[in-house]
């Protein structure tokens, strides 16, 4: 496809380096030159410098042959008005970034009016996915597909847990809970497990499964997902607004911590069930004051990540069940090696969004239907295939995602047991829902028209079902 991204802040980036490893041809539009440097000493793209607005910009930026234009200038105002005139200059698919939670409500009502395919709204979605990391507090993070009918759950392997040091095929031979273990997570190295590996104290792991499934297996492991009730946010930006509102309706205590006066005022407004405290959130006498150590849970939401980073380090000294730390400069995988809980990242939530909306066009006129995408791992994270390193050339340069596809009549798997399909040695076929039933899948398991699978996938390029074979 051809992909116009306005706006080279560290959205535009994160959004053009994955689209460009993925064949797409893609031109930046930014104001100003200096912030092209660094995107083209490490992509493949096209630069122009210019303001989106103006339809002759665009125009040489070949709006006209284009499919797609993503907006994500700093200005809510801007990325529409952006979007409307790529939009009636020929451009086939807009997708815009609106940020203030006012906008965003009147704007889904509308969306097609103003010729906007996609509003991305990443404090909003990054509020959510915090909502469910805190209604499922022995999680690091999770991933939803099928409409929420499976999920993929990550949690650390505690001191004391019966799973350390035991063989994977030990475990499920006792334990007969239709779940599967997708990726082990060791010393910022990711593996595809397989029967003979050892699980070890530490050890991140991504068990796959319907959720009742999932939390009967949390049990069986002596893992207890109590509701947690006191919330403390630190910072009262967007995210805090959006996050405190799905609350809400858990019955969920909240209690907030803004140094900004003015906005403590306009948060008491907008969240009169909330507690708002004036004060530096950085400060181990507020922090103490308001009890932190007595919290159910500590979200960090500050606008800086170095304060989050140290505020959710404290939090866990303090010992708080559940830690949210937002990031969005530093390398998230850096974060997440000092095992301070949930890492959430705007910048690239927003980011899957824009490319699990690209792969869905992309493959639409094709056989396999794409339907979600999530990213397990980043390039910057390595991969072993279960006690050894991959033998795979170039495989620690790559991601580990996994991907849902509805499975269409014309596919070459239909019908045939997987145990007998000559599948790439980097898929692992995770659950197959049908009929609205999880399928825990074995080598006898056959594939049927209107399946929805879930495909993991560490270096194999898959973009419709069918690519999963060799």
């Amino acid at each position: 496809m051809n992909v116009i991204i306005v706006g080279c802040g560290k959205v535009g980036h994160t959004i053009a380096k994955y689209l460009s490893v993925e064949n797409h041809s893609i031109t930046i539009i930014d104001k100003k030159a200096e912030v092209f440097d660094k995107v083209t000493e490490s992509l493949d793209v096209m630069t122009l410098r210019g303001n989106a607005l103006s339809a002759r910009v665009l125009l040489e930026a070949g709006a006209k042959e284009s499919d797609l234009i993503v907006c994500v200038a700093g200005n809510d105002e801007t990325n529409i008005l952006c979007a409307l005139t790529a939009k009636r200059l020929g451009v086939r698919l807009t997708a815009a970034r609106i940020r203030d939670p006012e906008y965003a409500v009147e704007l889904m009502k509308f969306k097609s009016d103003l010729g906007l395919d996609l509003i991305i709204n990443p404090e909003q979605q990054a509020a959510f996915e915090i909502s469910r990391l805190i209604r499922f507090p022995t999680a690091k993070d999770i991933m939803t597909f099928v409409g929420g009918r499976v999920e993929i759950v990550a949690f650390d392997l505690a001191e004391g847990s019966p799973l350390d040091g035991r063989l994977i095929s030990q475990i499920f031979a006792k334990i007969k809970i239709p779940v599967l273990l997708v990726t082990v997570e060791r010393g910022g190295r990711v593996a595809v497990p397989h029967g003979d590996m050892e699980l070890r104290r530490g050890d991140i792991l991504r068990i796959a499964g319907a959720a009742d499934d999932i939390m009967d297996f949390f049990r069986h492991i002596g893992i207890f997902n109590e509701k947690i009730r006191d919330i403390m946010v630190i910072g009262g930006g967007k995210i805090t607004r959006y996050f405190c509102n799905f609350m809400a309706r858990f019955s969920a205590r909240l209690r907030i911590i803004e140094i900004d006066e003015e906005r403590c005022q306009q948060l008491s407004e907008a969240l009169p069930s909330a507690l708002i405290i004036h004060g530096d959130g950085t400060d181990e006498s507020v922090l103490e004051s308001e009890h932190m150590g007595e919290m159910g849970a500590v979200v960090c939401l500050t606008d800086r990540d170095e304060e989050n980073v140290i505020i959710a380090m404290y939090g866990k000294q303090q010992g708080v069940g559940k830690v949210v730390v937002k990031i969005n400069h530093i390398n998230a995988d850096i974060v997440k090696k000092l095992n301070l809980g949930s890492v959430i990242c705007p910048k690239l939530i927003t980011s899957y969004n824009i490319i699990q909306f690209v792969r869905g066009m992309t493959v639409s006129k094709r056989s396999g239907s794409f339907r979600a995408m999530h990213k397990i791992v980043d390039k910057e994270t390595a991969f072993w295939r279960g006690n050894n390193r991959a033998k795979t050339p170039g495989v620690d340069d790559l991601d580990i995602e996994a991907l849902e596809f509805e499975v269409s009549e014309s596919s070459k798997c239909l019908n045939i047991r997987l145990k007998d399909l000559p599948m790439k040695k980097e898929v692992l076929i995770c659950c197959v829902v049908r009929n609205g039933n999880v399928i825990i899948p074995g080598g006898e398991t056959e594939i049927h028209r209107g399946d929805n699978v879930i495909v993991i996938t560490g270096g194999a390029q898959i973009e419709e079902f069918d690519d999963i074979l060799k």
